[in-house]
């Protein structure tokens, strides 16, 4: 391949790696002789032209360029040319799916019926259901009726986010004074957690509770 040959090439679309790939060129080589002709080289910009599509936006009917893979099917942002247009197609959709068959069926369904609730489980039908006790409830029994001090019995930590309300043993309907204590989340936790390897070793190496910020 002659000067004029890739210079012609390069004039009819081609880059200068094709040109170099398909004549076995060194690239500079083509470079070179692509500058030496007076040639005018292409931009980025101008290159990558070649590779864009244009859509027409199924609102305004504007033409915009997509990217190469961006066909008429898909994403909306593939059939619309801005964030406004985009907008008003996914409303659009939305409508129209709602046909009138749609609709009756929907009708059909709930009319007459007490829906109140319908999805939400009930006290002994919840999964985390605890016999109707809850932490907050044992909180305001030891604080606001025993008027037990904010404090752990064991560490001594005054943070009020980190204190629970332990029952020695262990029975949650047993909620009388003297079946509770205050404890931090770690020492409750430790407690709950006898066989626990990792506690053990907490324990055996004196480390202070954890603490809330």
């Amino acid at each position: 391949m002659d000067i004029d040959d890739i210079k012609q090439e390069y004039e009819s679309g081609k880059s200068a790696a094709q040109i170099s790939k398909e004549s076995g060129i060194n690239l500079n080589r083509v470079w070179k002789v692509l500058k030496d002709t007076g040639v005018k080289i292409r931009t980025r910009t101008e290159a990558l032209q070649k590779y864009a599509r244009y859509n027409l936006c199924v609102i305004c009917g504007k033409s915009f360029r997509a990217r190469k893979k961006w066909d008429a099917g898909g994403r909306t942002s593939r059939e619309t040319c801005s964030l406004k247009c985009e907008r008003e197609y996914k409303i659009k959709r939305q409508k129209e799916c709602w046909t009138q068959e749609r609709r009756e069926y929907m009708s059909e369904l709930f009319t007459g019926r007490d829906t109140t609730g319908w999805n939400v489980q009930h006290g002994e039908e919840k999964p985390n259901w605890k016999g109707g006790y809850t932490p907050s409830y044992y909180r305001n029994l030891a604080f606001n009726v025993y008027k037990m001090e904010k404090k752990c019995c064991i560490s001594g930590c005054e943070n009020t986010k980190c204190l629970c309300v332990h029952h020695i043993d262990e029975d949650r309907t047993n909620n009388k004074k003297e079946n509770l204590e205050i404890r931090c989340k770690t020492h409750h936790t430790g407690d709950h957690s006898k066989d626990n390897q990792l506690w053990k070793k907490h324990l055996g190496a004196g480390m202070p509770p954890r603490e809330l910020n």
